[in-house]
């Protein structure tokens, strides 16, 4: 007697299914899995953020209801904001103010160093692109919101009328809301 032998395997067709069922779910989970990548970012860049906002108040309270306003050293501060609303000196990152009387900077690792008995070290912000800590100099006219960072810069804006700490990026976060309403 001879007993038909089955071949053991898959066809070329059911190989076919499978592979276009995974194309499918990898279609599906690696947007979202990079939607996951960006709000980790914004979760670790909102911690950082609390933390300067903390310091600052911390430096209030210690100072008698003063914030930090540095504008010393060397080289000389320099205007930030000029009437013709053009930046100065970016490389030193202090302000003397800008023509309503409203005093910002970019919160950089010399003013870290007023806030030295609360905050260690300057906190990263994950949002902005490059690794380095440094931040564009810039005024913050805090009455008119379309005056804050105006680029995809790294760091911290600090305004030294109110003790505000923004993100310094012009950018908006997975829910369409501006960094710097944060």
């Amino acid at each position: 007697m001879n007993i038909l032998k089955k071949d053991k395997g898959f066809t070329l067709i059911e190989l076919m299914i499978v592979v276009a069922i995974i194309g499918i779910i990898a279609g599906i989970a690696i947007p979202k899995f990079a939607e996951m990548m960006k709000r980790a970012k914004e979760s670790a860049t909102k911690g950082n953020l609390g933390i300067c906002r903390t310091a600052v108040a911390f430096y209030y309270g210690g100072n008698e209801g003063i914030y930090s306003y540095r504008i010393s050293g060397d080289p000389p501060a320099a205007p930030l904001y000029e009437i013709g609303g053009g930046l100065a000196d970016q490389k030193w990152e202090a302000a003397n103010g800008s023509p309503d009387g409203i005093y910002a900077r970019g919160w950089s690792e010399e003013l870290c160093a007023d806030f030295s008995p609360y905050i260690r070290d300057l906190p990263e912000n994950s949002i902005s692109p490059g690794q380095t800590k440094e931040v564009r100099s810039g005024v913050w006219n805090e009455p008119d919101p379309g005056n804050l960072p105006s680029g995809n810069d790294n760091g911290w804006f600090y305004c030294f009328r109110s003790g505000k700490v923004v993100v310094n990026n012009n950018g908006v976060d997975v829910k369409g809301e501006p960094y710097t309403s944060w």
